[in-house]
């Protein structure tokens, strides 16, 4: 696993294919609020949206229609990771988030842990106030001291709006 460069001279995170891909997983889970394993084609684009996705929709529905075995309004967690690992212009397109996080999770595991994530902020200059500590417990939900990308995601997806 690791990180390549694109060619806008920006990194994005590239999963092997035969990884059990934790942040895929993450962000479909993080989408899938009701927990039912599916994303409608509404949820699926603005989740595509909020990780970076700005091409053409056509193109995206063309994928899908090709992707999407079943022919139906929703889309698995299996197809979502399949859509994304098999195409790494997409992946490449939709790496904003996973850079983001990338920063803190030294391992690639889908967990950073929250002195890491303090420790990063002061490096890039932030200063790490009180109000920035409650943030990092409150992600950190079972205070095992690690935020989790895919809480890190919803945390993200409901303060922009993105979740219905």
């Amino acid at each position: 696993m690791g990180h390549t460069a694109s060619k806008n001279n920006t990194y994005a995170y590239h999963p092997a294919k035969s990884d059990d891909n934790v942040y895929l997983r993450s962000e479909f889970k993080a989408m899938d609020t009701d927990a039912d394993g599916k994303l409608t084609r509404q949820e699926f684009a603005r989740l595509l949206v909020f990780l970076g996705y700005d091409g053409d929709y056509d193109r995206l529905e063309i994928l899908l229609r090709a992707l999407n075995k079943h022919s139906s309004d929703y889309v698995k967690m299996d197809e979502y990771m399949e859509l994304l690992e098999y195409n790494p212009d997409l992946m490449r397109r939709t790496s904003r988030m996973r850079v983001i996080f990338g920063a803190f999770d030294d391992n690639k595991s889908g967990f950073a842990d929250k002195s890491v994530v303090g420790l990063r902020l002061r490096q890039m200059g932030y200063q790490v106030n009180e109000a920035m500590r409650q943030k990092f417990e409150d992600l950190d939900e079972n205070k095992d001291g690690k935020i989790s990308y895919e809480k890190f995601l919803r945390n993200h997806l409901e303060l922009k709006g993105f979740l219905s």
